[in-house]
């Protein structure tokens, strides 16, 4: 397909010279396909959460947890290539009011090129990480999964067009079915005793799946690589989101290579499973809000008034789909840890609680870059996530010397009581969304969750007795807990009505 197609609000290609726009979305459709998406979205990836926790059950039941921390060791190595490999491009794409097909394309190669140079890097870096570590198996599973760089490079431009034109409910159809091939070969090949390579196999076949879906779906293709004006502000763009992204990473990976010097693969295994355990659901369950949030907030920011309206009723049902699980799964940690994983993992426990903790925070914390990137403010993102990561590292250190327990103590406290503040503080200081509007989302929220903690709690003893009926029955009571006291609270009654008042508009945008 040539530069002189432009993609239109149906999906249809039509004519265009390469300097001029792509036609966007009208305001009437993306409200359609914004609320369309959300659930969409949100079905898929509960789906797709529960095929994950089951699979990651599973395989603690088929692995050692050494076999984790080997490949957590590598994980943060390989996770700041994969930060430079995107440049932050795709959030350029989504955020920018208009884009051209040529500066698209130029983006695409741009893309291609760093991950292909970092997919070489990693493999060329991958002796000397085995001696750091003074593990060998280290090397093999880093060149592997530096080779994914390569593949992630070729797709991601594709799920950003995807994204910026609101193709939700293709984006979730990728995800899921990304989710069945790579938990159907990761428990294969933990089957078959490939150990730790069961997790590498894993993440090969989910960036494979996604690309040949991504270009499957897209209806977009590059032009030639060529010369294109105007990316210099893109490029701008994309290094701001890619330091803020960076450093924010740093409080989300150092702490695996530091318990992994200091205390070696088997603690490793069981720290990073604590962490995966119980905050890579929170994150995914939030991740089809976060596709909606910073497309559809990015195009109401000359509207302040709906811009504050949207981002509370997207907080606020972020909260609500994850809070009595966070609260659940650290009331019942104990039982959970031993029916699921077995009693060999008893010693995650700790850490799974303390995780808990910090994942009741973990959605305000993700809304925050919501509103940066759509207020196109990745500098300041990137100032204050510096600041919060290096407090989050100096805590990690301070509890190395209580193991993992303490690492993971440390993080929490020094985030909920410093970092999360301060970066609350700061994304509000300017922009539509005020200091006290978090209060619109928090109150509700926190009412209904001490309601569902009070009920979590009453029914601890019974549960804790008996076997996995009873903690479905346990979950199943704090959402209907939650769901029942958000209700009965004015202010979580009123952005109910504000969101159901969304409905009518949207049925006649769709007649």
């Amino acid at each position: 397909m040539s530069d002189e197609t432009r993609i239109d609000a149906a999906g249809t290609m039509q004519a265009t010279l390469p300097g001029q726009p792509i036609a966007d979305v009208d305001r009437t459709e993306w409200r359609r396909r914004s609320v369309h998406g959300v659930t969409a979205s949100v079905v898929s990836q509960a789906v797709r959460v529960a095929l994950q926790l089951g699979t990651q059950i599973l395989l603690a039941r088929l692995l050692l947890p050494r076999d984790f921390g080997l490949v957590a060791m590598v994980a943060p190595i390989v996770g700041f290539a994969q930060l430079f490999a995107n440049m932050g491009l795709l959030e350029a794409v989504i955020q920018r009011p208009t884009i051209s097909r040529s500066e698209l394309s130029g983006l695409f190669w741009i893309n291609v090129g760093a991950g292909f140079m970092l997919a070489g890097l990693v493999v060329l870096i991958a002796p000397a990480v085995a001696w750091f570590y003074g593990e060998p198996r280290t090397a093999g599973i880093m060149i592997s999964l530096g080779v994914l760089l390569a593949i992630g490079g070729c797709s991601a431009l594709p799920m950003a067009v995807m994204t910026r034109r609101l193709r939700f409910v293709q984006l979730a159809a990728i995800d899921l079915v990304a989710a069945v091939m790579t938990s159907g070969a990761g428990l294969g090949a933990a089957v078959l005793g490939w150990h730790y390579w069961s997790l590498v196999a894993m993440q090969g076949v989910n960036a494979v799946v996604i690309l040949c879906l991504a270009w499957s779906l897209a209806g977009w293709r590059p032009s030639p690589p060529g010369r294109v004006v105007g990316l210099s502000a893109l490029l701008r763009f994309g290094s701001q989101v890619t330091a803020a992204s960076l450093v924010h990473s740093l409080s989300y990976t150092l702490d695996n290579v530091l318990v992994g010097v200091v205390w070696g693969a088997a603690p490793l295994g069981l720290y990073e499973r604590g962490f995966r355990l119980m905050l890579r659901p929170v994150t995914q369950l939030t991740t089809p809000f976060a596709r909606v949030a910073v497309p559809l907030l990015s195009r109401l920011h000359d509207d302040p008034g709906r811009y504050r309206d949207a981002y509370v009723g997207l907080l606020s049902a972020v909260l609500a789909a994850t809070t009595p699980a966070i609260l659940f799964a650290t009331v019942m940690a104990s039982p959970l840890v031993l029916h699921l994983l077995g009693s060999g993992w008893v010693g995650v426990v700790p850490v799974f609680v303390w995780f808990g903790v910090g994942a009741l925070l973990a959605p305000i914390n993700i809304s925050t870059n919501w509103l940066f990137i759509s207020q196109n403010r990745p500098k300041q993102e990137m100032r204050w996530s510096a600041l919060a990561s290096t407090l989050s590292l100096a805590s990690c250190v301070a509890g190395l010397h209580w193991g993992v327990v303490g690492v993971a103590a440390a993080r929490i406290i020094v985030g909920g009581v410093v970092s999360t503040p301060l970066l609350w503080w700061a994304v509000t200081g300017e922009g539509p969304v005020g200091r006290g509007d978090l209060a619109r989302a928090l109150y509700p929220a926190g009412i209904a969750g001490a309601a569902a903690f009070a009920a979590l709690k009453l029914v601890d003893p019974i549960v804790t007795s008996r076997g996995l009926a009873a903690l479905a029955s346990a979950l199943a009571l704090a959402y209907i807990a939650y769901a029942v006291c958000y209700c009965l609270v004015p202010e979580g009654n009123r952005t109910i009505r504000s969101v159901w008042r969304m409905r009518p508009p949207l049925h006649r945008a769709r007649a």
